[in-house]
């Protein structure tokens, strides 16, 4: 039989000349041959032979395919055929590992012959002395047969047969014990297996093999790294991973170049996180916090978000000293203070980590312990005079306060502004502001602005007036703010307006375009730039300047501060400044009164200033007006490309609307006659003028002048007597079947709508549909019952798009009759946009009420995406208001059709009687209470955090984050809508469900969190969840308070050692003070309450004493000193050589290095003299237990375990699998 690669290139080479007699007859197909005799004759016999060579190509694959269910593919390029394996937080760029191609390994799918298949490879791996292609062949076909089977990996007595695994783990070849590694990755199922490879002494192997060279062993270290992270995707595997390979992987970890460094600091990370204890122990903690402030950078944000949650736990806690570790983010900072060397990319970078872990619950409790000491050591970095320290601190500032985000990562990521704030993330920044409030951000910045740094000087301007404004905007009046500092502000460069003139700068500086700031005279302060343009980064400072240029600028009450709230007792409030300042010479919260005051109706404002506009075009002398008419050049030339177009718009739109210049003009010239014989179409002017960006200033001439006749009877007499419609009737008629007028090319062919402007006809028709003046003429010339006829023929969807699509259907007419009919009757692709066009209709006051009933039809539509588009735009019309909620509910639309939408949108109906009752008549609100109550809950909690995390916490850190998919963080939430009537509270309080919750939380309250299970957490979670939506409105807050779980509720919040919960537990009560009974409750409560200018709450509400809510107790920090459970004692040795190689050993990894060639010296002599004792597995397994009991570097550890050769390996094994049998025999 001819062996599997002969077979592979024949195939090659029939496919090579079965290529060659394809060109060949491709050839012929093009009369590249003059000759028609020898073309035909030379084609025949090219099809002879193509046909010749694909019979032949499928005998050659199925002899292969036959082939390899009995001999395998001798491959070795398929050691690394799946992705390496990742950690949960990795989204960074590939991994250093080689991905090679996995040839296709054909088993059989029968039963039977693939158990056979197993068997028959089993018994393979097992020979002895084979060569490395045998031995990773047959490896690559059992892995791919249980690829095939994963349910084998169950059935399999991994311990019987797990002597293979060990057979190719002491061959010599890397790639033998790469296929090694990968089979005992692919047999792993649960703990127990982990265990079962642990016993087979697996993991020393890995121990070794991370411990060779890593560039001429890379392939081998991969496999192995990867079968470690195999054991932390397993529940609770990461407790298996031997002491030893932890070590190893530290030791990996510390060698900067290290090709899987990279990846074993990730694999850190993770251990961190699911066995901190164990990690600190053994030194990996160290190695994390230096990767915190010296790099690697590109993993140092997944560093900061595993140290993240470390310290929402007591046990991870307590390998960081009780969270006093968090010092280390502030290496980058402090540094250069104590260096005065300034690397600006270690400064980035520990920014990047720093926000992460700032903008995290965990990590903003760990830096306000100590009365915010770390928060304040952040801050004092401005006071020295170094700018580029003082700009990424500034930075920080920016990017924790959601104003924008980090320089280099926005521009990395292509962003330009923040996202918006949502009001949960509102409530965290509140908090987070008043912190740095408490810590003198604004004199700290007054610092800088006096500084002789300008752009610093600009920059932290800005940042103040930043601060300034959400002090304005989030805390609450009665909360306790600093006063603002004087400062002597100047800059050279500035030109500052005289004394007692309000004036604005809006000066544009060297650095970013959105670094802009304003810049004022002592006598104006101002508010926040970025928050008043549209863009949230941007200063709009035409707004600005009008605003301050007003009488908002009054000067204050003196017995307010600057942020509006009442001056304490004890506070002086000096307003007297010197110098151009930022400072406080106006009340701010006064300022944001104003802005946040009801403006008219903006809609309003621009008809009256069009109507205005329109009346002052009208309003022109005579000799004016003449000069018009004879500057478009109408009457001079009947070249249309030569007229003023512009000037003919601004006639249509003005003068000419009046009925004595129309006449006037009607009677002494041409000017009407010429532009109507441009429009008409058999003048094949505008109908054929192709179409260019720079021709559609004709279309919109047209709509107009038609506009311009409409407007007076005299002009829609004209109009309607005119030759003009008549010719866009008879060119419509053309595509009308049923009126049997026919063209050889009509003016509204496919052809001629793509490339002329004949579709501008249609906008001038729509003109004529929006005036009923215009309707009475559509019907005089029959276009209605042509847009009936062509709606209906299904050979032109097109020119019913564009009828659609361009009439007007706020009058009463047929047009909507037609729109109906559209929606009905037509093709899928008519009535999905007929129906688009009906959804657009449910906002204007005219057609609202029709819309609405022929959406509510729509939803019983055959097609399912016609019926989508239906729902989608009843649902949002429902969202806007209850008033539409209930006109939607009057017209009983299909439940059942409804669903089809999202549940968060049917969620929407409860919010009124008349929904509720709706949604009980089909049992909806049972079966999503029970669904809610079964699992919904706890998903809610689950996906509210990874959204705040994603949102605010950690987009820097992890590029290409994004939250749950169809989740958002004000998306309606079941309980929430529920309690929004009396009858849903009668619902809850009825089936008990509002009592079950409570006693969750009062059950939690008394004990140590610490205590309680993961499992239990997420389910105080998920009820903390459930009260703060109900809490979120005015009846849902009655209930709590009457349960008075509110303030079990505010003991979560101030006594968890929990940290996230203890989160939780804060967003619960912004969710309360989003209403007014909410607001009175939490002011009992000893909690202030922000509201707006309107006295209705925002939902932002803070403890009156912060430092009582935020206390950090580090007496249980574990040290370093701790003695690790799973160290090894040093035992007497009988054996006298053993006893002094390993004390070589120890030496070896604890001297300086002058002593080491000594060292090694006298352990090369042993290894001479007695060389047997190398060879003795006694030594190699005291060797392996020493390297798990201390640290030793990779270099060491090489050198070391470079001393036992591969014959020792194997005496190991068979020692143990001796053993083994023994201790089997005696159980038996």
């Amino acid at each position: 039989m001819s062996s599997l690669l002969d077979l592979q290139n024949d195939l090659q080479a029939q496919k090579s000349l079965r290529d060659s007699v394809e060109t060949i007859i491709h050839a012929a197909d093009n009369n590249k041959y003059q000759d028609i005799r020898k073309l035909k004759k030379l084609r025949h016999e090219a099809q002879s032979k193509a046909t010749e060579l694909n019979r032949s190509i499928v005998a050659i694959e199925r002899r292969i395919e036959a082939l390899k269910r009995v001999e395998p593919s001798p491959s070795t390029d398929s050691l690394s055929e799946e992705p390496a394996a990742r950690s949960s937080f990795d989204t960074r760029a590939p991994s250093p590992f080689v991905h090679l191609s996995l040839p296709a390994v054909v088993v059989d799918t029968d039963p039977g012959e693939s158990t056979w298949a197993l068997n028959e490879l089993l018994q393979a791996l097992g020979a002895k002395e084979r060569e490395a292609e045998f031995y990773v062949s047959r490896g690559n076909a059992l892995i791919a047969l249980l690829r095939q089977h994963p349910a084998w990996t169950n059935d399999l007595e991994l311990l019987a047969w797990g002597h293979r695994i060990q057979n190719l783990l002491v061959h010599g070849a890397k790639e033998v014990l790469a296929t090694a590694y990968r089979l005992a990755r692919y047999v792993i199922s649960d703990v127990a297996s982990l265990r079962t490879l642990t016993a087979l002494r697996i993991q020393h192997f890995v121990v070794a093999s991370l411990a060779r060279d890593p560039v001429r062993f890379l392939l081998e270290r991969e496999h192995a790294l990867k079968f470690v992270r195999r054991f932390i995707e397993v529940e609770h595997g990461a407790a298996e991973i031997h002491t030893g390979v932890l070590r190893a992987l530290i030791a990996v970890a510390e060698q900067n170049e290290d090709r899987l460094r990279t990846l074993c600091l990730e694999t850190l990370c993770e251990l961190a996180v699911v066995v901190p204890e164990r990690l600190f122990f053994l030194g990996g903690m160290r190695v994390l916090m230096h990767v915190v402030s010296d790099g690697p950078y590109e993993i140092s944000g997944l560093v900061g978000v595993a140290i993240v949650h470390m310290l929402d736990r007591p046990c991870g806690r307590a390998c960081l000293r009780g969270g006093a570790d968090v010092g280390a983010f502030l290496a980058p900072f402090t540094d250069v203070q104590i260096k005065g060397h300034v690397n600006t990319e270690r400064l980035q970078h520990g920014a990047n980590v720093l926000t992460t872990v700032l903008k995290a619950w965990p990590g903003l409790v760990a830096f306000l312990q100590r009365d915010f000491q770390p928060v304040r050591d952040l801050l004092n970095c401005l006071v020295f005079a170094i700018p580029v320290l003082r700009d990424v601190v500034m930075d920080v500032v920016f990017d924790v306060l959601h104003i924008r985000q980090l320089p280099w990562t926005r521009a990395k990521a292509g962003v330009v502004a923040s996202a918006p704030r949502t009001r949960v993330v509102s409530h965290y920044v509140a908090l987070l502001l008043a912190v740095l409030l408490r810590c003198d951000v604004l004199r700290l910045l007054s610092t800088v602005m006096d500084g002789g740094d300008e752009l610093n000087a600009r920059k932290a301007a800005y940042l103040y007036a930043e601060v300034h404004f959400l002090a304005a905007t989030l805390l609450p009046e009665t909360s306790h703010v600093p006063q603002s500092p004087k400062t002597e502000f100047q800059v050279s460069t500035f030109e500052f307006p005289k004394p007692g003139v309000s004036k604005v700068h809006i000066q544009d500086g060297p650095f970013q375009e959105d670094d802009r700031v304003l810049i004022v005279d002592k006598s104006v302060n101002f508010t926040s730039p970025s928050n008043i343009s549209t863009n949230g980064d941007h200063v709009n400072g035409a707004f600005v300047s009008d605003f301050l240029t007003s009488d908002a600028l009054s000067c204050p009450d003196p017995s307010y501060t600057a942020f509006g709230g009442a001056a304490s007792d004890d506070t002086s409030v000096d307003h007297t400044f010197s110098g151009p300042s930022f400072g406080s010479s106006f009340s701010i919260e006064k300022m944001t009164r104003r802005l946040q005051k009801p403006r008219r109706d903006i809609a309003a404002i621009n008809v009256h200033t069009q109507l205005a506009k329109s009346k002052s075009k009208q309003d022109v002398d005579d000799a004016a007006f003449r000069q018009m008419i004879l500057d478009t050049r109408v009457l001079s030339t009947k070249s249309f490309a030569r007229w003023n177009w512009d000037v003919l718009t601004e006639l249509a739109q003005g003068p000419l609307r009046n009925p004595r210049r129309y006449d006037e003009v009607l009677k002494t010239t041409k000017l009407f006659k010429r532009i109507s014989s441009f429009f008409r179409p058999f003048k094949y002017r505008f109908s054929t003028t192709k179409r260019a960006p720079g021709n559609e200033r004709y279309t919109a001439f047209g709509c107009e002048f038609f506009k311009m006749l409409l407007s007076f009877p005299e002009g829609a007499r004209t109009l309607a007597e005119s030759k003009l419609l008549r010719q866009i009737a008879e060119c419509l008629a053309q595509v009308d079947a049923y009126s049997g007028i026919t063209a050889a090319e009509p003016l509204f062919s496919k052809q001629r709508l793509l490339v002329t402007l004949s579709p501008g006809y249609f906008r001038m028709l729509g003109v004529l549909s929006a005036d009923p003046a215009g309707l009475a003429m559509l019907e005089s010339w029959k276009f209605f019952s042509m847009f009936y006829h062509i709606v209906e023929r299904s050979g032109r969807e097109d020119l019913a798009l564009l009828i659609l699509s361009a009439v007007d259907y706020s009058q009463l007419s047929h047009l909507r009759t037609i729109l109906g009919k559209a929606m009905a009757t037509c093709g899928v692709a008519v009535r999905l946009h007929a129906t688009r066009l009906a959804a657009s209709l449910l906002y204007a006051p005219q057609t609202q009420t029709w819309a609405a009933r022929a959406l509510v039809a729509q939803l019983y539509d055959t097609d399912v995406e016609v019926c989508e588009v239906a729902v989608a735009a009843i649902h949002a019309y429902g969202a806007v208001s209850r008033d539409n909620l209930d006109h939607i509910l009057r017209l009983r639309p299909s439940l059942d059709h409804l669903s089809r939408a999202t549940r968060a949108r049917q969620l929407l109906y409860l919010a009124t009687p008349r929904g509720f009752r709706y949604l009980t008549e089909s049992e909806f609100v049972q079966d999503e209470l029970d669904r809610w109550e079964a699992t919904e809950n706890v998903v809610y909690a689950k996906q509210m955090e990874r959204s705040i995390l994603t949102q605010y916490c950690f987009p820097a850190a992890i590029p290409n984050t994004t939250a749950a998919p169809g989740f958002a963080q004000d998306a309606p939430n079941f309980f929430g809508e529920l309690v929004k009537t009396d009858e849903g509270c009668n619902l809850l309080l009825e089936q008990n469900i509002l009592e079950r919750h409570v006693s969750v939380i009062r059950a939690s309250v008394p004990q140590d969190f610490s205590q309680l299970s993961p499992a239990d957490i997420q389910l105080l979670k998920a009820s903390l969840w459930v009260l703060a939506n109900i809490g979120s409105t005015s009846l849902g807050v009655l209930l709590l308070e009457d349960h008075g779980v509110i303030p079990d509720i505010i003991d979560i919040c101030r006594h968890s050692d929990v940290w996230s919960l203890k989160g939780v537990a804060f967003y619960a009560l912004g969710f309360v003070a989003r209403t007014e009974e909410g607001a009175e409750v939490l002011d009992e409560l000893d909690w202030c309450v922000k509201a707006d200018s309107m006295q209705s709450p925002v939902g932002v509400s803070l403890p009156r004493n912060i430092t009582d809510y935020f206390f950090v107790d580090s007496a249980n920090a574990l040290t370093i000193s701790t003695i690790d459970p799973e160290a090894l004692e040093d035992e007497s040795d009988s054996d006298r050589l053993v006893a002094a190689v390993i004390q070589r050993f120890k030496e070896l990894g604890s001297t300086y290095s002058w002593s080491e060639r000594s060292t090694l010296r006298d352990i090369n002599k042993i290894k001479e003299k007695y060389g047997e004792v190398f060879e003795a597995p006694e030594l190699l397994v005291r060797t392996l237990d020493m390297l798990a009991a201390g640290h030793y570097r990779m270099n060491t550890r090489r050198t070391i375990l470079e001393y036992f050769g591969g014959k020792v390996w194997e005496l190991m094994v068979k020692r143990e699998r001796r053993r083994r049998l023994s201790g089997n025999r005696q159980a038996d």
